[in-house]
């Protein structure tokens, strides 16, 4: 399924809640199927401040990221509505696939030196892409680091990302 652009004025036009998820300054967090039954299981981050203009060019900038860098260790996006950011009867959302695993934060240093070292490796093969692409993250803390259980890092949040001129 590639990206999709939506005019759904509401995440709940297309999506239903199956889940809740830690959620951050920016957006509310969600674990979400589509309607149809097309996605059994999605990450869904839906803006906070709908009526805060700079938080709305925000999330068209995080859509747009994350559309651009389809690099694995990236989310894939799924489904927004943030063209629509200038439009304020729109309430902005992002839908990316789920990456199930825990956070950097959340495994507490239970991890040895060599395991550190792969994941900082496998950080800077997700970055080297998001750099040729002139996308800055500007965010990455233990936080916005997803492990799964094969121990694949995914970097998450794009909230803060920035497009640099190449």
């Amino acid at each position: 399924m590639s990206a999709v652009h939506v005019d759904a004025p509401s995440w709940r036009d297309n999506w239903k809640e199956i889940g809740s998820s830690p959620s951050g300054g920016q957006g509310a967090s969600k674990i979400v199927a589509r309607r149809d039954g097309t996605v059994d299981r999605a990450f869904m981050k839906v803006l906070n401040r709908q009526n805060d203009v700079e938080r709305r060019a925000r999330v068209y900038r995080e859509a747009g990221s994350l559309e651009t860098l389809v690099v694995p260790g990236i989310p894939r996006l799924i489904e927004t509505n943030a063209r629509r950011w200038e439009d304020s009867s729109y309430h902005l959302y992002v839908v990316t696939e789920y990456v199930a695993g825990k956070t950097l934060e959340d495994l507490e240093r239970s991890y040895g030196g060599p395991q550190a070292i792969d994941w900082a490796i496998q950080l800077c093969d997700i970055l080297q892409p998001c750099r040729e692409a002139g996308i800055v993250h500007r965010d990455i803390k233990p936080d916005n680091c997803i492990v799964t259980p094969d121990h694949k890092l995914h970097l998450v949040d794009f909230g803060l990302a920035w497009h640099s001129p190449n």
